[in-house]
């Protein structure tokens, strides 16, 4: 079950709303529902941040490389890299672009699925 309150948080409300409401055998089949259910956008809308996450990580880590390259008298080496690391600040700025375009992160509590698809009550919170 560990993994699936990883994906939990990854999947907000849409994941937790069919989880509350399944046995342990169904969990794998809801998370494939709600993958499913989600459009091209909600997808995006929560994978872009961990693309700008994991892309800043990168960028933390080329950094320290490029001083050890000067360190290790490779001028030139540790220029192309810093070239590189701001190319990758580019990226970062066209994904956060996109994701601002589309509506930010989604939030948790954040859905759209139709009410009506469903007979029992829930509460929408955080």
């Amino acid at each position: 079950m560990a993994d699936f309150e990883k994906l939990r948080v990854l999947l907000p409300h849409r994941l937790e709303h069919r989880a509350s409401h399944a046995d342990d055998h169904d969990v794998f089949l809801s998370l494939t529902e709600v993958l499913m259910s989600m459009t091209d956008i909600e997808k995006l809308r929560v994978l872009l941040p961990h693309w700008l996450e994991h892309n800043a990580s990168h960028a933390d880590d080329h950094r320290a490389w490029i001083e050890r390259l000067a360190a290790a008298g490779d001028p030139h080496a540790a220029e192309r890299l810093a070239a590189a690391v701001e190319k990758l600040a580019g990226v970062n700025r066209d994904l956060e672009s996109l994701l601002a375009h589309l509506g930010g992160a989604m939030a948790v509590g954040e859905h759209t699925h139709p009410h009506d698809e469903h007979d029992h009550h829930h509460r929408h919170t955080e």
